[in-house]
């Protein structure tokens, strides 16, 4: 995979969503199924989308708060990933998260990811999960800061 310059925001960050699901099912970014719905790179706001499988559940049948917490990574750092043309890994430096509502498994969720801040090394970025049937309803939200070289 490979971004280049003339590429939109929009662009990287499909491309980049995409090759986190090879044919075969082999790692946690495989099962989440991410996909761009909406971007607005001057206003540093994207939506994604993703499912939600059984696998995910906790023992009070919700998704287990690290895989909501993986979502958001995820998500977040392709992004981020994608925001810096050089970059060529975007790690989590920190991440905090509130959890407010249950995510529902075998479900479709929807992430807002918004990029607060840039600077030479850093991206500082914001994220929500809601349910796709409820996308005013908040189940999680995270604020992250990503290292990129």
């Amino acid at each position: 995979m490979e971004l280049t310059q003339d590429m939109t925001m929009e662009q990287r960050v499909r491309q980049m969503l995409e090759a986190t699901r090879p044919p075969e099912k082999d790692n946690i970014e495989d099962w989440m199924g991410l996909q761009l719905v909406s971007c607005d790179p001057e206003a540093g706001e994207y939506l994604v989308r993703g499912k939600t499988a059984g696998w995910m559940r906790n023992a009070v049948n919700h998704v287990h708060g690290g895989i909501s917490t993986a979502f958001l990574d995820q998500a977040m750092g392709c992004v981020c990933h994608c925001q810096k043309e050089s970059a060529e890994v975007a790690p989590t430096i920190e991440m905090n998260l509130s959890f407010h509502r249950p995510v529902l498994i075998d479900s479709t969720i929807l992430m807002n990811i918004r990029i607060l801040s840039v600077t030479r090394h850093l991206i500082r970025m914001s994220g929500q999960i809601a349910m796709e049937d409820a996308p005013d309803k908040i189940c999680v939200s995270a604020t992250a800061t990503f290292y990129c070289h």
